[in-house]
């Protein structure tokens, strides 16, 4: 005898949708970029229709917050239970790649001259590396999601 699965079938597509849309807003950024009209100047059509299609992508990470709510509810946990379970899984990645792409943007800064950070003493680079991992960098807007979980 078949056993039923407990999976909804509008979940699964909607997580479906939001792959797709996060996938496409990667590509379109991209491609691109976030090209913003000059102050007191009419947009072109071009500009309003890139910015149209682009934008209708943004809804996958929402989605995927309204579903991964949704799909919490009724279940038996509290913050502590929920928070040692996934916490060691997302901390490791974020502190590699915080650290990693850290090096990175200033090594490019150092040897480049990219805008990524002005001065080179201990204190702008703590400074830095401090607003990374804070997502207040340029470059670190991906990591807002690890603030967003551990609710503050």
């Amino acid at each position: 005898m078949a056993t039923k699965s407990k999976r909804i079938f509008y979940f699964d597509a909607l997580r479906a949708l939001a792959i797709i849309s996060v996938i496409l807003i990667h590509i379109y950024t991209l491609t691109r970029g976030y090209v913003l009209s000059g102050y007191g100047v009419i947009p072109s059509f071009e500009w309003i229709y890139t910015q149209f299609i682009g934008n209708s992508f943004r809804i996958g990470v929402d989605l995927f917050l309204v579903l991964s709510g949704a799909l919490s509810l009724g279940r038996d946990w509290t913050i502590r239970s929920f928070l040692s379970k996934r916490l060691p899984r997302i901390i490791s990645p974020f502190l590699f790649w915080g650290i990693a792409l850290s090096i990175i943007l200033i090594s490019l800064s150092y040897f480049l001259n990219y805008p990524y950070i002005k001065s080179f003493d201990a204190m702008s680079i703590l400074t830095f590396i401090y607003n990374a991992f804070m997502a207040k960098s340029i470059g670190f807007a991906p990591y807002w999601f690890f603030w967003m979980i551990l609710g503050t």
